[in-house]
């Protein structure tokens, strides 16, 4: 999901956190901890 997200908008944060409607640090904190 994450994955899918980042791929669309181009693996910018801000944009692919509004998509899965996440707040940005939130994703980041995603991404660091399944290490994607």
């Amino acid at each position: 999901l994450i994955e899918s997200a980042m791929s669309r908008n181009a693996g910018n944060t801000s944009e692919a956190s509004r998509d899965l409607k996440l707040q940005r640090t939130t994703l980041i904190e995603k991404i660091k901890k399944f290490g994607l």
